[in-house]
């Protein structure tokens, strides 16, 4: 597992040039997956339908899309209701150490990189 910030909509990926539909911010290149990060305005740009807030994608070493991440939420401490944030999760990193991949907005998350879910150790409000 490492990262890259590549800056382009294209990039090698185990000596295979992969293209994406957007310039990607950052990528965590995986044994069989990259997750990458694309900037939300570019892709309201590109797909003016799509769901912004899900900026973070994962694709399969052939290019094709295994997920989109969850929006990013937090817990009511009030209500015990879930609350969608306004802003996106669109920074992804990693620790190549741990294997852990974490995911960034007004709050970091763990990001389950099978799944695109983020972890339950955020923020109660």
């Amino acid at each position: 597992m490492y990262i890259l910030t590549p800056r382009s909509d294209k990039f090698l990926v185990y000596n295979k040039l992969m293209k994406f539909p957007s310039m990607v911010y950052s990528a965590i290149i995986m044994d069989d997956r990259v997750i990458v990060s694309f900037q939300d305005d570019h892709l309201k740009e590109i797909f003016p339908s799509f769901d912004s807030d899900r900026s973070i994608w994962c694709y399969d070493l052939n290019g094709n899309i295994l997920w989109y991440v969850e929006k990013p939420y937090y817990i009511d401490k009030y209500t015990g209701e879930k609350v969608i944030y306004d802003q996106p999760v669109d920074v992804v990193g990693c620790n190549p150490t741990t294997g852990k991949v974490y995911a960034y907005s007004r709050r970091g998350y763990e990001l389950d990189p099978y799944t695109g879910k983020l972890s339950n150790d955020f923020e109660i409000r």
